[in-house]
């Protein structure tokens, strides 16, 4: 796609932006298929159907980090633009094949934000309202399942309706996309927010914006539904748990420590790059950033859940332990059996001459 052999400045931001979305796509898979096994196997009674609920973050963090490394989709910053774009056709699809997928990967991503946020309403429940979890067990998770894919279709559906890229787009962006990265904008298949039309004056093109609002209102809802439960958690979890059991009160603690740091993971992995991609456009600053880099760390946030919860939760800490010394045991086995079957046949060849 490029335009000619010259060297364009962010032209290797895109290979970057590809090795990361793999590194993201390969530690995910690696991880969150441990910590499901070990779920299923490990966890306690105590647990609850949390378990439940950490196994669906798994799955939705791993099937988005699976398309995200298929398409391995790129981002652009520019004065008063953001674009994702695809510079690729994986397995040969149609433009329009990887228009759906990239509303796919869209989806992905709000429902496992939304799951984040789910998570940290149960441990609020567990502690301060026990009898909300009911809506935890049973049939009743669907209702968490219909929360999760409505907001994902709502963020998706918005994005396809909303930040098609447009003449007046294509327009304001052709040149930029030339020069930076050899591309012609005309055969990419993207979603784009231009924020004011140049006519003269700045006229804000609300169209065009309103999937920008959708999006920034679902995920600050659920950035502040996790800020709610933490703090609230923080400040008076000890007083309520006084009546708990001493095992009781330990899964809670360390559920808790795991809860904080899904504070701190992806406010700098999820929520930053994003704000920062939806709101400068509104600023109309003059800028050309190559912020993909940002847009592909984000697959590598289930991979850093699944290590949290693997570290910090003493049965699955226990358990992959278990399982690395298990498999060293393994290893010494097979290396003994390797060395007596070689003495064996050098015995033997020794003895026939």
């Amino acid at each position: 796609m490029n335009i000619s052999n010259q060297t364009f400045p962010y032209e290797n931001y895109i290979v970057v932006s590809k090795r990361i979305s793999h590194l993201g796509f390969c530690s995910t898979s690696f991880f969150c298929t441990i910590l499901i096994i070990i779920i299923v196997k490990f966890s306690n009674k105590n647990v609850g159907s949390y378990k439940y609920l950490m196994i669906i973050f798994s799955v939705l963090g791993t099937l988005f980090s699976i398309v995200e490394g298929i398409l391995c989709p790129n981002e652009h910053s520019y004065t008063a633009s953001w674009l994702l774009f695809i510079t690729e056709r994986p397995f040969g699809l149609s433009p329009d094949s990887l228009t759906l997928f990239l509303v796919l990967y869209a989806v992905l991503y709000a429902a496992t934000i939304c799951m984040l946020s789910v998570q940290f309403v149960y441990r609020y429940c567990a502690i301060f309202h026990q009898f909300g979890l009911k809506y935890f067990e049973g049939w009743r998770m669907l209702s968490i399942a219909v929360y999760c894919s409505g907001c994902g279709i709502l963020w998706g559906g918005s994005m396809y309706l909303f930040s098609q890229v447009d003449d007046y787009a294509k327009a304001y962006l052709r040149g930029e996309m030339s020069i930076k990265y050899g591309i012609n904008i005309d055969n990419l298949v993207a979603f784009t927010l231009v924020a004011y039309d140049k006519d003269g004056h700045f006229s804000f093109r609300w169209w065009n914006s309103i999937a920008n609002f959708i999006l920034c209102i679902i995920m600050f809802a659920q950035y502040a539904i996790m800020m709610f439960c933490a703090v609230v958690m923080y400040r008076k979890m000890e007083e309520n748990m006084k009546m708990m059991s001493e095992s009781l009160r330990r899964v809670h603690r360390q559920f808790f420590r795991t809860l904080v740091i899904q504070i701190i993971a992806p406010s700098i992995f999820l929520f930053s790059p994003l704000t920062f991609i939806l709101y400068h456009p509104f600023l109309n600053y003059a800028i050309s950033f190559p912020s993909g880099m940002f847009l592909c760390a984000i697959s590598l946030f289930p991979a850093i859940d699944a290590i949290v919860i693997l570290t910090i939760v003493r049965e699955y800490r226990n358990a992959v332990k278990k399982i690395f010394r298990y498999a060293c045991c393994r290893r010494k086995q097979n290396e003994v059996k390797t060395s007596i079957t070689y003495a064996s046949t050098t015995l033997t060849t020794s003895t026939a001459q």
